[in-house]
C-alpha cells in the first residue's frame, strides 16, 4: 500500500518534532512546515491526505489558513486538524468548524488520541480515492462502451440508409411493372391504383390485351407484406400473364399458375387472385376467384352487386384443384370494381373495419361515372374513414368501366 502524505504545519519546531514522533508509528509520509505560507507552497505542490494545523501561529494564524485552503478548489475536500494549546472558547469551535476543521485535538497531546483521529482521516482518504479510482475506471469503461455502442449505431444507420435506398429503389421498380396508361382501350375505362402499407407491396393488378379484343384483368395479393411478398407477386404476376397470352382459358390459367406455385414455394406462401377476360366488343367477362374479395359490378343505373365466389380457394395451397370461373356481363355505363381485403379491413381508431356494405354504398352514388373518379372516391372514403390509425394492409383497386355497346 503506497503511503499517504501528512502535513505538519507549526512555527515552533519543537512541536512538529513531537508531532512528528507521535505520527512516525502510523508509517506515513510526514511533511513539516514551518509557517503557513511555507505550508500553502507545499500543497500546491504534493497531494495531502491530511493537515496538522497549530491554532495559534504569528501572521497568520490556523483560522486563516484553513480559510485560505479551503478557497482553492483542489482542497475542498481536504481533511484539517486544528492543534490548539490554549483554552478556545465554543465559537472559535465553530468558527473553526465553519472553515471546514475536521477535528480539534488540545495539548497537552495524548498520543494515541491525535494517532487514531489521523488514522480514521488517512483510511478515509485511501477509501475516498480508491472510490474515485473506481469510478475513473467506470467512466472509462462507459465511455469505451459508449463509443463501441455509437460506432456500432452508425454501422447500423449506415446499413438502414442503404437497406432504405435498396427498398425505395425496389419500390420504384415494383410500380414500373404495373401498368399505369389505360388510353389504347377505347371502348373500355380503366383506373388502377396500389397504396403499400410498407415499402414493398404484396398486392398486385394487372391489364394486357388478348387476342379478339379481349383484356386480360387481374388484382391479387399475395399472403404476408413487405419484400418477400413483393418477390412473390412478381412471380405470380409473370405466371400469370404468360398463361394467359398463351391462349389458355381463364379457368386453365389459373390451374397451372396454382401448380407451378405449389411446386416451387419453399416458403409456403399463397395469393387471393380474381382473373377475368373480358370481351370488348360485347361486354362478356369470364372470371376465375381464388379465394379473393368478392368484385363488384356497379350499374349504369344505380345498382351495385357483388359476384359471388365459386368456391375456389387460394392459389398455391392445394395442387391437383380444378378451379370454376364465373361470367358476368357488363352494359354501357356499367363498372366492374376488383380490390384487395386492405379496402374492406381498413380499420378506424376504434377497430371497426371498413367492411364490405360500406364498400357497396360508397359505389352507388358513382354509377356510370368515370373509372378514376370511382376509385379514387373509395380510396378517400377509407383513409377517410381509417383517419389516425395505421395503414395495416396493401390496398389496390382496379375499376373498369364498358364505355358503350
Amino acid at each position: 500500500m503506497d503511503k499517504v502524505n501528512i502535513l505538519l504545519v507549526d512555527d515552533q519546531p519543537a512541536k512538529l518534532l513531537s508531532y512528528e514522533v507521535i505520527l512516525d508509528e502510523l508509517g506515513e509520509n510526514l511533511i513539516k512546515a514551518n509557517s503557513p505560507h511555507e505550508a500553502l507552497g507545499i500543497l500546491l505542490k504534493t497531494d495531502i491526505a491530511v493537515v496538522l494545523i497549530d491554532v495559534v501561529m504569528p501572521q497568520i494564524d490556523g483560522f486563516q489558513l484553513a480559510a485560505m485552503i479551503r478557497e482553492h478548489p483542489r482542497f475542498q475536500k481536504l481533511a484539517m486538524i486544528f492543534v490548539s494549546g490554549v483554552q478556545i472558547a465554543d465559537t472559535d469551535h465553530l468558527r473553526g468548524y465553519e472553515i471546514g476543521a475536521v477535528d480539534y485535538v488540545t495539548v497537552p497531546v495524548v498520543p494515541e488520541v491525535l494517532r487514531a483521529k489521523v488514522r480514521v482521516f488517512i483510511d478515509l482518504y485511501r477509501k475516498t480515492r480508491q472510490l474515485e479510482a473506481l469510478n475513473a475506471e467506470l467512466e472509462q469503461r462507459v465511455a469505451e462502451r459508449t463509443a463501441e455502442v455509437a460506432e456500432k449505431n452508425r454501422q447500423l444507420e449506415e446499413k438502414q440508409a442503404r437497406i432504405d435506398e435498396d427498398l425505395r429503389t425496389a419500390r420504384v421498380l415494383q410500380a414500373s411493372i404495373l401498368p399505369t396508361d389505360f388510353s389504347a382501350y377505347r371502348d373500355t375505362d380503366i383506373a388502377a391504383a396500389m397504396r403499400p402499407a410498407l415499402e414493398m407491396s404484396g398486392d398486385f393488378y394487372d391489364v394486357f390485351p388478348l387476342d379478339g379484343g379481349r383484356l386480360g384483368l387481374v388484382v391479387a395479393d399475395v399472403s404476408g407484406k413487405g419484400v418477400a411478398s413483393a418477390f412473390f407477386m412478381a412471380v405470380t404476376r409473370t405466371m400469370l400473364r404468360n398463361a394467359a397470352q398463351g391462349g389458355l382459358a381463364p379457368a386453365d390459367c389459373i390451374v397451372r399458375v396454382n401448380e407451378a406455385l405449389c411446386r416451387e414455394n419453399p416458403v409456403e406462401m399463397f395469393v387471393t387472385a380474381i382473373y377475368g377476360e373480358l370481351e370488348q366488343a360485347t361486354g362478356t367477362m369470364r372470371l376465375v376467384n381464388a379465394g379473393h374479395c368478392e368484385p363488384i359490378v356497379v350499374r349504369a343505373g344505380g345498382a351495385a352487386e357483388l359476384v359471388r365466389r365459386a368456391g375456389n380457394p387460394p392459389l398455391g395451397v392445394l395442387s391437383g384443384r380444378k378451379f370454376a370461373e364465373s361470367a358476368v356481363t357488363l352494359g354501357a355505363g356499367d363498372t366492374l370494381f376488383l380490390y384487395t381485403d386492405g379496402v374492406t379491413e381498413a380499420a378506424d381508431r376504434d377497430g371497426e373495419m371498413f367492411r364490405v356494405a360500406r364498400l357497396l354504398e360508397a359505389v352507388r352514388p358513382l354509377a356510370g361515372r368515370p373509372a378514376k373518379e370511382l376509385m379514387l372516391s373509395v380510396i378517400a372514403g377509407v383513409e377517410s374513414f381509417s383517419a389516425g390509425a395505421l395503414q395495416a394492409d396493401d390496398i389496390t383497386c382496379l375499376a373498369v368501366r364498358r364505355n358503350r355497346v
